[in-house]
């Protein structure tokens, strides 16, 4: 889970491969930011087929990463 640095947004893991993202301006009422990101191309992320362990937000706040780990070579 991580915190945007420059707005009321909050990155989280929504799930063994999805990524959620929610404004939490109203923490007693939370929205979802459109729907979670569940599909990956393998140019966005290539060998991206497993959990994902970690999220972060750019010092921006303008790019997301997560991570995950992966057998493929």
């Amino acid at each position: 889970m991580a915190f945007s640095p420059v707005n009321d947004s909050l990155l989280a893991i929504g799930g063994a491969n999805s990524v959620v993202l929610w404004d939490v301006s109203d923490p007693e009422q939370p929205v979802m930011v459109g729907d979670p990101i569940t599909e990956f191309s393998e140019a966005e992320l290539p060998l991206f087929n497993d959990y994902i362990y970690s999220v972060a937000f750019s010092p921006d706040g303008e790019t997301l990463a997560s991570s995950s780990f992966s057998n493929n070579s």
